[in-house]
């Protein structure tokens, strides 16, 4: 399994009923396919959404939700535009560490 790399915080809003955090984070050595898993508990307890892409706009996110939006095991689907069809997943062990991803999650 596939998992991401440590993000760097762009942006924090925090409200009464949750929040909402823009991490830069680069891609992992080796995608598995149906998701690379990014733990994200050091900031939410519950997380309900994610969006944005990679940087350059080759690779476009999915985001996997977990039972009851648990943290630890948000998975990110990743799909690839340049290949034949215009959007395939993302091959398994394709190596990503390159990429950096802008993604937006909000939570609780």
């Amino acid at each position: 399994m596939g998992t991401m790399a440590s993000p760097t915080v762009l942006s924090k809003i925090e409200g009464s009923n949750g929040r909402c955090i823009t991490f830069s984070i680069l891609g992992s050595p080796s995608y598995a396919t149906g998701g690379d898993t990014w733990d994200l508990s050091s900031y939410f307890s519950v997380v309900d959404n994610i969006v944005g892409g990679a940087d350059g706009g080759v690779y476009g996110v999915l985001f996997d939700r977990a039972t009851s939006g648990a943290p630890a095991t948000t998975k990110l689907v990743i799909y690839n535009s340049g290949a034949a069809d215009g959007g395939d997943e993302t091959a398994n062990a394709t190596v990503l560490s390159g990429v950096t991803f802008l993604l937006t999650v909000f939570g609780r």
